[in-house]
């Protein structure tokens, strides 16, 4: 809560600082199990450059991860949007995976070899 420019843009590059660095860990941290049981840290199987932030947080990779886990074989998967427009996604439709971050990682979460 200061007017001087130099404190504010020191707190600003702080929290920037602060923020990649836990977004580095949690990125490192995470895993992800495929069809036969194989976990593998999230940078090791997301296809592309830079992992996005929420990457693995959405429903459809934490309940393939999940039924992963515990062996289940989900026969048929749909994602429905709910809430405001946003872009091409409308209340109530069916949605595809995202592009930038459920996409990348879908190939070892339905993989079901020990590759």
């Amino acid at each position: 809560a200061s007017d001087d420019p130099v404190f504010r843009a020191d707190c600003v590059r702080q929290r920037r600082e602060a923020s990649r660095t836990l977004m580095r860990a949690i990125i490192d941290t995470t895993t992800l199990c495929n069809r036969v049981g194989v976990e593998r840290p999230l940078p090791e199987v997301f296809c592309g450059d830079g992992i996005p932030s929420g990457t693995a947080d959405c429903a459809l990779p934490k309940l393939l991860h999940h039924a992963n886990l515990s062996g289940r074989v989900p026969k048929a998967c749909a994602e429905v949007w709910f809430g405001p427009p946003l872009g091409e996604r409308v209340h109530g439709t069916f949605a595809p995976p995202c592009a930038i971050r459920c996409e990348p990682i879908l190939g070892h979460l339905l993989c079901d070899t020990h590759d």
